[in-house]
């Protein structure tokens, strides 16, 4: 074995060459983002990292789905499920069930029930220790909703750009109607966020059927990419406007897919080699652990009225808690449970 094969494998213990380090630092950065945002640093972050982790969702997702269309000629509903399943619970479970063994109250039992039946989008009850479950809920409802909708286009996928276009005038419409902001400022309804996933979803699209308009758009995409924050930071700034505060977010989507359409086309940039950009890319791996554990970590030590940390080292402590836990989660209960369902899926395609 080569010693760069060996230094990949210390840096990605399930890495398949077929991942995209690129992506997995663009996980680690919307990861981190939210953290700064749930610590109070930079309020803008929140909105972009939720927004840049839902196009991700649906880019990855959509290359499975695709895939399958392309292999079988339909979506294999029973495997795509089991496979979210088990990629998507045990995480969750693990993490609701460690909040109830040390809070009994019926707020954090209703937040539990809204988050293992991915309702939280649309039961809002405030700040809680697993209020930023909503975002798991919309992507949950996403999954459930695509696979029909491209099993119903399969043989009419070329028209795909036209229904992602209408979805995305349609969610910055419906963005206009009272009432789509929450208490704390966000709009969280899977209704009023579908055009972030779905533009995950278009740009695989073109990379599987329109490559050569995918590397077209790849030459300039660097640039809007780079700028996404100022959208982010206009939907702060732009509470008060309906108007302008779902445009914001409609700018924001887009500009984070031409940040991952520049990322994915050039995996092969220098950039990607060296240890900052292979660490995060690493950490990226554990994204999902990181983003589920972080809030309640952040609430405590942040903002926990009985923490004895000092106010200028608790965002630090909490910042680097909130990595390292979820790093460990993704190793004793991710990893395990993927193995798992890679047997599993071995014993369905044998019989």
């Amino acid at each position: 074995m080569s010693s760069t094969k060996k230094r990949e494998e210390n840096f990605f213990p399930m890495n398949p060459r077929s991942r995209s380090i690129p992506l997995d630092v663009l996980r680690a950065l919307a990861a981190m983002q939210v953290i700064l945002f749930h610590l109070g640093i930079f309020h803008c972050l929140g909105a972009l990292g939720v927004d840049l982790f839902f196009v991700l969702s649906g880019f990855f997702i959509s290359g499975i789905l695709f895939s399958d269309i392309q292999t079988y000629g339909t979506i294999r509903l029973s495997h795509f499920w089991i496979n979210r399943a088990f990629k998507i619970l045990p995480p969750l479970i693990v993490l609701c069930a460690f909040i109830l063994l040390f809070m009994h109250d019926p707020k954090t039992i209703s937040a539990v029930q809204n988050a293992l039946f991915f309702c939280a989008d649309y039961r809002w009850a405030g700040w809680t220790l697993l209020s930023h479950t909503w975002s798991l809920s919309v992507e949950e409802q996403f999954y459930l909703c695509l696979p029909f909708i491209l099993i119903l286009m399969r043989n009419k996928i070329k028209y795909f750009p036209i229904m992602y276009l209408i979805v995305l005038v349609g969610t910055f419409i419906l963005r206009l109607q009272p009432g789509t902001i929450n208490s704390d400022g966000a709009v969280t309804m899977f209704h009023l966020r579908t055009d972030n996933l779905l533009t995950g979803v278009m740009i695989r699209w073109l990379v599987d059927y329109k490559p050569n308009w995918f590397s077209r758009i790849a030459d300039w995409s660097l640039i809007p990419g780079l700028f996404c924050w100022l959208p982010a930071l206009g939907i702060s700034l732009a509470q008060d406007n309906l108007i302008l505060h779902s445009l914001m977010y409609t700018l924001i989507d887009i500009s984070c897919g031409t940040l991952v359409i520049w990322c994915y086309a050039h995996d092969t940039n220098r950039i990607w080699i060296s240890l900052p950009t292979r660490w995060l890319a690493s950490t990226g791996l554990s994204s999902y652990s990181i983003y589920l554990w972080q809030q309640p970590i952040v609430s405590i030590l942040r903002w926990g009225k009985s923490t004895a940390l000092p106010p200028i080292i608790a965002p630090i402590v909490a910042f680097a808690l909130s990595i390292f836990v979820g790093w460990i989660m993704y190793r004793l209960i991710e990893i395990p449970t993927m193995n798992a369902r890679k047997v599993i899926n071995q014993f369905i395609s044998e019989v």
